[in-house]
């Protein structure tokens, strides 16, 4: 048996949650901010995580890199643009050697807790120039 089979088999015994990570991304819905995706990268040895977190705006780029900056907020986990889609994902590698079920069960509550944890820009609202125009 693999590293990545006996992790999977050994995450299912531990969580009831079966994952087959040889066939491609896998889907988890869990937690409470819409699905969560693992990779496992051709060679067999690192697990992407990733999970989308906003629409991409031109005007918001510059808080989300900064973000990334931000050891407190994000630990080892970093925030990219998914060009194909348009949108800010949140991302995690880790190397499947050094992790076991329940370090997997715990990179995914930690990223749950990450994700609700994260800042985001401040919505601009359209205003009109005549709301701050006052002519005497």
């Amino acid at each position: 048996m693999s590293r990545l089979e006996k992790l999977c088999a050994d995450f299912a015994a531990q969580t009831n949650i079966m994952l087959n990570l040889s066939t491609g991304a896998v889907q988890l819905n869990i937690g409470d901010y819409g699905p969560w995706w693992l990779e496992v990268d051709s060679t067999g040895s690192m697990l992407t995580f990733h999970h989308t977190v906003a629409s991409f705006v031109n005007h918001d780029a510059e808080f989300w890199l900064s973000l990334n900056s931000n050891i407190n907020i994000l630990g080892g986990a970093w925030l990219a643009l998914h060009q194909p889609t348009q949108t800010i994902r949140l991302c995690l590698l880790q190397d499947i050697e050094r992790i076991d079920a329940t370090d997997l069960a715990n990179i995914l509550g930690n990223l749950q807790r990450i994700r609700a944890e994260l800042p985001f820009p401040e919505t601009k609202l359209a205003t009109s120039a005549s709301a701050h125009d006052i002519l005497v």
